[in-house]
Parts: structure tokens; C-alpha cells; sequence
């Protein structure tokens, strides 16, 4: 990743989690901007929305639009948040809008039994 692109809050990028995820898998860039120095990003899987992800409340969904660039109906499973080295970040995809990003954040909290966020 060249150090001129660094990740940003809320992004979706393509990043290699490597040998065991064949190409570029996507996620979502969780970690707030104030961190940009740290060469590492707190960051939510996507795949692809499977007809029982309707029943999983962790599973958050992401129809494809013009800003996140999607090809395929999505879902942030909100349980595997994870951190990922920048380097293994491959390219921007798009980004989700401040409304669904605040939507994952709430998810999130309650997968930690944060209680009235």
C-alpha cells in the first residue's frame, strides 16, 4: 500500500488476508481517522447476503449503490471484526454512508453487550 493512501473510517477496501482467501477479500474500515498513523486498521468482513443472514442480527446489510461500488448484495458480519495491517490493503472499493456506518458501530456494540448505545 503506498503510504499516500491510508485507509480512512467507514472505506471498503480490498485487502489480502492471505493464501487462505484466494484475491482480494473486502472490508470495512472501522478504526477512527485519529489512528492514521498506526499502520493497522480495525475492520469488518463483508461477503455476500445469504438468505439466513436475515435471522442473524450481526450480519449487517449493504445493498450496492454508487458510492460503495458493490457488485452483489453484501453483509458486514459485524462478529469477525478484526485488525488487518495496512499492507496487506490492495485498493478502495468505495465507502458507506454515515447512516449505515452508525447502524454497523451500534451492531458491534451490542455483539459487546454495551447496553443503551
Amino acid at each position: 500500500m503506498s503510504e499516500s493512501l491510508q485507509p480512512k473510517r467507514g472505506e471498503i477496501w480490498s485487502v489480502n488476508l492471505g493464501p487462505e482467501v484466494e484475491g482480494g477479500h473486502l472490508v470495512i474500515i472501522m478504526s477512527a481517522d485519529e489512528l492514521g498513523t498506526l499502520e493497522v486498521r480495525t475492520c469488518i468482513p463483508l461477503g455476500k447476503r445469504e438468505p439466513h443472514h436475515d435471522d442473524q442480527f450481526w450480519q449487517f446489510p449493504l445493498e450496492p449503490d454508487r458510492w460503495n461500488s458493490l457488485s452483489f448484495k453484501s453483509s458486514a458480519n459485524t462478529i469477525q471484526i478484526r485488525p488487518i495491517a495496512t499492507s496487506r490493503f490492495l485498493s478502495k472499493l468505495g465507502r458507506v454512508d454515515a447512516d449505515a456506518l452508525e447502524d454497523i458501530v451500534a451492531v458491534v456494540a451490542m455483539n459487546l453487550g454495551f447496553r443503551g448505545y
